[in-house]
């Protein structure tokens, strides 16, 4: 073999390898799809600073199950959460922002921590990703996080989505403006799974 042969296999040898690496970040027709569905919704609703989503909350972890009352208030950056039900605390309220969130309960006791997901494990026995989750309610992927694939229904909206390590589907809507909003969200990671019906939107300022 010549120099000038062993120089063309070898560069055809790294065209070949640049091209596998590069396959599993190339996306399919469904998965634009849904890219392209998900960022209309998220310009749509880009000008929904508050909301509030009423209705219950199921989390299933191995053979436990918790179910209650759920009322979602989101304004900007912070949220308050209130749980009502027999969750084997009473009444719960989880509310916080980007930096810390406090959980106080039907007794009148107070928590605080950096993370809700932590701060719901260790004093609630579950937790869900609140984070994900003010984004997911209304049909959206969480910007801050990577997401590995999307799925878009007959009418063009979100079916489901991965995040996180999670995965969320959407089996239900509401009508609203300026886009239909989720009635029923399904999302689940590895031992839990977890499921909100929304009975009610109230957008905007209370």
């Amino acid at each position: 073999m010549s120099p000038l042969q062993g120089i063309r296999l070898l560069a055809l040898g790294l065209a070949v390898l640049a091209v596998q690496a590069c396959a599993p970040f190339l996306l399919t027709p469904d998965q634009l799809a849904a890219r392209a569905a998900l960022d209309s919704r998220r310009t749509a609703l880009e000008p929904l600073s508050e909301w509030q989503a009423v209705g219950r909350l199921s989390v299933q972890s191995g053979e436990q199950a918790w179910h209650a009352s759920l009322v979602w208030r989101q304004e900007g950056e912070d949220y308050r959460i209130r749980l009502l039900g027999p969750l084997g605390q009473g009444g719960v309220e989880i509310a916080g922002g980007p930096s810390e969130v406090t959980l106080r309960t039907g007794t009148g006791a107070s928590y605080s921590a950096v993370s809700p997901e932590t701060l719901m494990q260790e004093r609630l026995g579950w937790w869900v990703p609140v984070r994900g989750l003010r984004y997911w309610l209304l049909g959206l992927a969480d910007p801050g996080v990577g997401w590995a694939r999307g799925l878009v229904d007959g009418e063009g909206r979100p079916a489901g989505l991965s995040q996180d390590g999670w995965d969320v589907r959407y089996l239900a809507w509401l009508p609203q403006q300026p886009v239909p909003l989720p009635a029923r969200v399904e999302f689940e990671r590895e031992d839990v799974r977890a499921k909100i019906v929304v009975n009610r939107w109230d957008l905007g300022s209370p």
